[in-house]
Formats: structure tokens, C-alpha cells, sequence
């Protein structure tokens, strides 16, 4: 497929105004500015390469058999019930998200522009097609595959209450959408633009000085604009590690609580410019953008003596004064540059359910 080429009209190099024009090269004919770029017609098929409806295969190849082992372990540590260290280990894997199912608008979108016309008169006027961009199937399919890992400590401390700590984290490979480690395009047709910034003569616009449009210097599939290939690389990755803190109060006397806390780390790996090295790429592209490093919580739940006793043990009054209690969650969250804090407050019946106030 042949794309008008930018000319001057007078033959004098660089030019302006109505003395630059379209030239199609096999016949001569010139047009209006407007036309540089765009697709001479009957120079080839504007569609050539595109898959349309029912004509594609299978979306993306199968991904075969893939295996989510599970293994899992716990110890009393000292034969007596009172210390225990429990751990585990998983693989386990999701689907493709819709996006990449849907991620093919544009393909088979085109768009033509009649120049100078009117209503009535545009069968008469030619039109004006642009290159079509495209996207590419990938050759291979990954599943979202996400491994997970876990120890812990358990003791039983005096007064009905338990100390717990814990290691946790996990891992998320060929992740797509807002998870690192997604797919992510490679755009197949677009120069380089090294190239761009330090361009070779045979770059250069004639008629303006200037670097020609993009759609000229396209290093593959010519006649098509912007073809997009989605992909998988092993370099994409989203971890979590975090440490797990509680001491818990069972309920005892109408009182139970539970303190506990979580320090963690989320790091993301999520673009890639094709251009730079892998070492360029992990030190601009990994972040911790939605890390929450400080997580804590205190929750505490009374069990409110009746106020029936003190009425004779009435049964209207029992119903209606008798298995209330007061729970609280406190959270102290802590993120980059900032901290939050969020206290609720809830008085609930065995009978009913009281409104809530939440304070912030």
C-alpha cells in the first residue's frame, strides 16, 4: 500500500502554502496538503493482515495443563498444646482479564475524511483514508499466576489470651490490568526514537525540513499505522511481604479484645519502554505505589449486664434491655506521606439492631 508523498509544486525545496501539496508518485497527480499521509487508493488493500469476526482462531493459544501445588505444615512445638508453628506454601492461577479480550478496538476501525465538499456533493470528492492501526495476538498465553507463602507463631499466654506472629507474602506473575507483572504492548511498528531525535536523510521532509509524519518511516508492515502486540515478559511482577503482629483476649467475663498489626511492603513492576536496558527499566518502572506500610487495629467487644435484674427480671424488660453489647474497632493506617485513622463504634442487642455512629 502507497501513502501520498509530501511535495512542492514549483519544485523548489522547502515550500509553503499552496505550493505544498500530495504527490502520488506512480502517476503524478498532485492534491491539496491534506492528503500527505494518507492511503492512495487502489494501491492495495487497506485491510491486508486483518482478521475480521468468525475468522479468528482462537484468541489466544491454549495454555495447556498447569499444576497448583499446596503444601502445608503444622508443629507443636513443645508437645504441649500451648506453642504452635504452622506454614504453607501455594500456586494457584487466574483467568485473562476482560481487557484482554476486549483489547482489540481499533483493528477494524476506519475512519474517512472528505475534504472541501458538501452534503450533496461528497460521492464526488475523494476520499481520505489514513493508514489502519492494529493489534497483534500474541504467540504464547500465561495465566495470571500468583504464589503464596506463609509462617507463623502461635503461643497461649495466661488470662485466656494469645500471641500470634507471622511472616506472609506473595507473588503475581504475568498479572494483567492493575496487577504488576501484566501484559503489557510492544509497539511493533513505531520507529525508534533514537532514531527520531538523530534522523538519517532519508527521514527528512524535503518540503518542510523536518522529520517526516510517522506513518513515512514505519519500519514494518507498510501502509499500516500503529500495530500493538500484547506480550508477556518474565520482568513484570508484583510482590507483597509483610510481618503480622496480634495479641488476642478470648472472651472472658463479658470482655474479649485483639490488638494486632501488619508491617508490609508492596512492590510493583508494571511498564516498560522498549528502548532502555532491563537494569533502566527496573530502576524508572518499579515503585510501591499502593504499599501500605503500617497497618494496625484494636478491636474490643462488652457484653453489657442486663438491667432486667434490676426490674425483677420482667420479660418485657428483659427483651428490651437484656443482651447488649459494645464493640469497637480502632485503625491506625499508615501510607506514603500520609496517615489515617478511622474509629467506629457499635451498639448492637441480641433483639435488634441499634443505629451506629462512625467517627473519622
Amino acid at each position: 500500500m502507497k501513502l501520498w508523498q509530501p511535495h512542492c509544486a514549483n519544485g523548489v525545496f522547502p515550500c509553503t502554502g499552496a505550493n505544498r501539496v500530495a504527490l502520488n508518485p506512480a502517476t503524478g497527480e498532485t492534491r491539496p496538503s491534506p492528503w500527505i499521509g494518507a492511503v492512495i487508493a487502489g494501491s492495495g488493500d487497506i485491510n491486508n493482515g486483518t482478521v475480521f469476526g468468525k475468522e479468528i482462531p482462537d484468541t489466544f493459544p491454549n495454555a495447556g495443563i498447569k499444576t497448583a501445588p499446596r503444601l502445608g505444615f503444622g508443629w507443636d512445638l513443645f508437645g504441649n498444646g500451648k506453642t504452635a508453628v504452622r506454614g504453607g506454601f501455594g500456586t494457584s492461577y487466574n483467568r485473562l482479564g476482560d481487557g484482554q479480550y476486549g483489547g482489540f478496538t481499533g483493528v477494524t476501525s476506519q475512519t474517512v475524511n472528505l475534504q472541501w465538499t458538501t452534503i450533496d456533493d461528497r460521492f464526488n470528492i475523494p476520499s481520505l483514508e489514513s493508514p489502519l492501526n492494529g493489534t497483534m495476538v500474541q504467540e504464547e498465553t500465561r495465566p495470571i499466576t500468583v504464589h503464596s507463602w506463609s509462617v507463623g507463631v502461635q503461643h497461649e499466654l495466661p488470662g485466656r489470651m494469645l500471641a500470634d506472629v507471622a511472616y506472609v507474602g506473595n507473588s503475581v506473575r504475568n498479572a494483567f490490568a492493575v496487577n504488576a507483572g501484566q501484559s503489557y504492548t510492544n509497539q511493533l511498528n513505531d520507529p525508534d526514537p533514537r532514531l527520531v531525535a538523530n534522523p538519517t536523510p532519508d527521514m527528512i521532509d524535503r518540503t518542510t525540513g523536518n522529520v517526516l509524519p510517522t506513518n513515512f518511516i514505519r519500519p514494518s508492515y507498510p501502509g499500516r499505522g500503529a500495530v500493538t502486540q500484547r506480550v508477556f515478559l518474565d520482568e513484570m511482577y508484583r510482590n507483597y511481604n509483610a510481618i503480622q503482629l496480634e495479641v488476642r483476649r478470648r472472651l472472658a467475663n463479658g470482655f474479649a479484645w485483639a490488638a494486632n498489626y501488619t508491617g508490609s511492603v508492596t512492590k510493583v513492576y508494571t511498564a516498560y519502554d522498549w528502548y532502555r536496558t532491563a537494569e533502566d527499566n527496573e530502576r524508572r518502572n518499579s515503585h510501591k505505589n499502593g504499599s501500605r506500610p503500617h497497618n494496625a487495629k484494636i478491636t474490643y467487644n462488652v457484653m453489657i449486664p442486663g438491667a432486667s435484674q434490676f426490674l425483677g427480671n420482667n420479660v418485657i424488660a428483659k427483651g428490651v434491655l437484656d443482651g447488649w453489647q459494645l464493640s469497637g474497632i480502632t485503625t491506625l493506617l499508615g501510607g506514603p506521606g500520609r496517615t489515617s485513622r478511622a474509629r467506629e463504634l457499635r451498639l448492637r442487642s441480641s433483639a435488634s439492631q441499634a443505629p451506629r455512629v462512625l467517627t473519622r
